[in-house]
C-alpha cells in the first residue's frame, strides 16, 4: 500500500501535495517526504549592504527553526545559495552546514561576480566559494543526490593555482549533477568538479551549460571535453543536456540504451555526426530537443536533423526541433 502510494504521489505538483497531507497520517507522511526532496530553501547574499543584511538575517532565522524542529530531515533537504559577495563566510552558514548538511539530498550554488565585486587580490589564500563548495562537498553533505554548480563571473579572475590545492569529493549517492560556467575558472578547481563526475558511479542526469560570449577559453574548454570523455560516466546516464558551445564535443559523447533524454540547444551539428552520435541510442531515446544557433543559413540542417531522427529514433515520444 505504501509503496503504491508513494509511486501515486511523485507525479502530482505541489499544491496537490500539500493536499493530500490533510487526508490521513500515512499520507502526510509520505506526500511530506516528496515535498521535502522537491522544495528548496533558497538564501541569497546580494551586493547591496541593507540587502546582504536583511538576507543574513533569514540565516539567522534558518538557523532558529532548524534548531527548535524536531524533525529538520522533514523540510531541509534542498539548499540553493545565490552569492553575490562572500557573504556566506558568517558563523551561522557554517553552523547550519556542519550540523544540518548531512539532511540535505540536493545542493545548488550559483556564484555571480560583475568586474567591479572580484577581489582585487588573493595572496591571502583561495577565493571563498572554492573553500564553500569544498566543505560542502567533501564534508558537510555526504548524501547528496543532486548538485547544480553555476559560475558567472564577468571578468577573467586572478591566477591562484599554487594557493588552491583543489579537493576531491565522493559523493556515492549522487544521481544529477548541473554545471553551468560564464567567465573563467581555475585550472584545480576545474579538476575538483571533473572528480566529483568522476567517482559518481550512480549518476543519471548530465546538465552542462556553456556562456559563448563570456566563455573562459582553452582553460574552461578542457574541463568540458574531460567530462565528455569520461565513458564509463556517460554511459549509465539516463538523461543528458548540451547548451551551447562546440558541437564537436558533445558529438564525441559515448551514449549507451539506457539513454531515454538528450537534449541539445543553441547548437550546431552535420548530419554525420548526427547518425554517429545516435546509433546506440536509436532504440532507447524517448525524448530529443534540438535547437541550433537560429541562423537561416542553419535551416536546411536543422530540417536534416528533423527528417534522420524521425527515421532513426524508433522509439521517440517526444521531438522538439
Amino acid at each position: 500500500m505504501f509503496q503504491i502510494l508513494s509511486t501515486v504521489l511523485e507525479y502530482a505538483d505541489h499544491k496537490t501535495l500539500k493536499s493530500c497531507r490533510l487526508v490521513s497520517k500515512s499520507w502526510n507522511i509520505q506526500a511530506g517526504r516528496i515535498l521535502a526532496s522537491s522544495s528548496w530553501v533558497g538564501i541569497t547574499v546580494a551586493a547591496a549592504t541593507s540587502t546582504s543584511t536583511s538576507k543574513e538575517m533569514e540565516l539567522v532565522d534558518l538557523l532558529k527553526v532548524l534548531e527548535t524542529s524536531s524533525n529538520p530531515s522533514g523540510f531541509f533537504a534542498s539548499f540553493k545559495v545565490n552569492d553575490e559577495t562572500d557573504g556566506f563566510a558568517g558563523a551561522e552558514f557554517q553552523i547550519i552546514m556542519e550540523n544540518y548538511g548531512k539532511h540535505l539530498k540536493a545542493f545548488s550554488y550559483r556564484y555571480f561576480r560583475q568586474q567591479h565585486l572580484l577581489p582585487k587580490s588573493t595572496e591571502d589564500g583561495p577565493l571563498y566559494y572554492q573553500l564553500l563548495l569544498h566543505r560542502v562537498l567533501t564534508e558537510w553533505c555526504p548524501d547528496l543526490q543532486e548538485i547544480h554548480i553555476d559560475f558567472d563571473v564577468q571578468q577573467q579572475q586572478h591566477s591562484f593555482a599554487h594557493i588552491y590545492p583543489g579537493f576531491t569529493a565522493r559523493l556515492p549517492s549522487l544521481r544529477n549533477i548541473e554545471i553551468r560556467v560564464s567567465g573563467e575558472i581555475p585550472e584545480r578547481f576545474q579538476d575538483s568538479l571533473l572528480q566529483i563526475v568522476q567517482n559518481s558511479k550512480n549518476l543519471k542526469i548530465m546538465s552542462v551549460y556553456r556562456h559563448l560570449e563570456l566563455f573562459g577559453g582553452n582553460e574552461n574548454e578542457r574541463l568540458f571535453e574531460k567530462i565528455i570523455g569520461l565513458h564509463d560516466v556517460t554511459r549509465n546516464l539516463t538523461e543528458f543536456m548540451w547548451k551551447e558551445g562546440l558541437t564537436d564535443l558533445v558529438c564525441e559523447t559515448k551514449f549507451s540504451d539506457r539513454l531515454k533524454t538528450l537534449t541539445i540547444l543553441d547548437a550546431e551539428i552535420d548530419s554525420t555526426n548526427f547518425s554517429i552520435m545516435i546509433s546506440p541510442i536509436r532504440t532507447s531515446l524517448k525524448k530529443f530537443e534540438y535547437s541550433d544557433f537560429g541562423c537561416d543559413v542553419n535551416q536546411g540542417l536543422q530540417l536534416k536533423i528533423f527528417e534522420m531522427a524521425i527515421k532513426s529514433l524508433v522509439n521517440l515520444q517526444s521531438l522538439i526541433i
